[in-house]
């Protein structure tokens, strides 16, 4: 009998060691991916992470190993990018109270990549498990990626558009707003904004980008629900758009890149942002918030 009873709390011991002591939710929030010239073939590649910081969700990255890879080249490799100063807190929408919506934080990550070579193709990019399972309009719960092209081989000095405005995150109901998700170009290039579908990806480095699945009625164009269309101005990034009910959603925005003189596409860059649609809201007349959001 003694040695059943032993037996079972061996057993029992045993079980317990296998219970996880504390679950944490998942923190990604958005992300984008931008580099800058240094010399030949050498770049300063730059990783904005956008952490969700409610209680109880994992902490920031202490690193990124971020992937650039060419097809044309068959050659990949992964580049480990540090952090750069402490976050940022994410300005909340001046409609939402204080202390009524989560906090963002915005933690940056840069390295120097050296290429072997000149191509046409060099993605960069990275992939992380998992997007926060509150999100109400997509399939499953897929994972987030983000990338950024580079055409050294025509282009070999070229510098990828900065987003010029940090993703406001918060949004109210029956509020109409003008997000914006413009861009700078240190080169003098043409840019062009559109909205795009998010992507989950596969496997590692080279990833492989798999578009997330919208829950009907929502798509890449229609992310969450608006009492308007959603439009995102081409030539400026600026999205407009009247939230009609509370959700948690995503929506990524594309820039592309065309040289200034013959107006050949040089790269593109995408960003995922994770939109929080509320209900405890301060309803801002229209001028008045496209103002306050020039602001941000």
């Amino acid at each position: 009998m003694k040695k059943q009873i032993l037996l079972i709390a061996m057993l029992v011991s045993a079980l317990i060691g296998f219970i996880p002591t504390e679950t944490k939710a998942t923190h990604n929030a958005g992300g984008d991916i931008t580099y800058t010239y240094i010399s030949a073939n050498t770049f300063q590649v730059r990783y904005r992470f956008y952490r969700d910081a409610s209680p109880g969700t994992a902490g920031a990255p202490l690193n990124v190993p971020v992937c650039y890879s060419s097809n044309i080249l068959s050659f990949s490799a992964t580049a480990t990018l540090n952090p750069v100063g402490p976050p940022n807190l994410i300005n909340q929408s001046p409609c939402v109270p204080p202390g009524s919506g989560y906090t963002i934080e915005e933690y940056v990550y840069e390295g120097v990549v050296v290429l072997p070579q000149a191509s046409t193709d060099w993605i960069f990019s990275y992939g992380v498990c998992c997007r926060n399972l509150a999100i109400s309009t997509l399939q499953g719960n897929p994972g987030l990626y983000v990338y950024c092209t580079l055409d050294n081989q025509n282009f070999p000095t070229d510098n990828s558009p900065d987003f010029s405005f940090q993703p406001v995150t918060e949004f109210c109901v029956n509020n109409p707003f003008y997000f914006q998700q413009g861009a700078f170009d240190v080169d003098g290039d043409s840019l062009v904004f559109s909205l795009t579908t998010p992507s989950d990806n596969t496997g590692f480095c080279p990833y492989v980008a798999v578009p997330v699945t919208y829950l009907a009625p929502y798509s890449a164009t229609n992310p969450f629900s608006s009492s308007v269309p959603i439009t995102c101005d081409p030539t400026n990034g600026t999205i407009y758009f009247i939230p009609n009910m509370v959700q948690l959603s995503v929506m990524a925005v594309k820039v592309e890149s065309f040289d200034r003189f013959t107006q050949v596409k040089k790269s593109e860059t995408v960003r995922d942002i994770q939109v929080n649609i509320q209900a405890n809201c301060n309803i801002i007349p229209l001028l008045t918030i496209q103002h306050l959001m020039l602001m941000v």
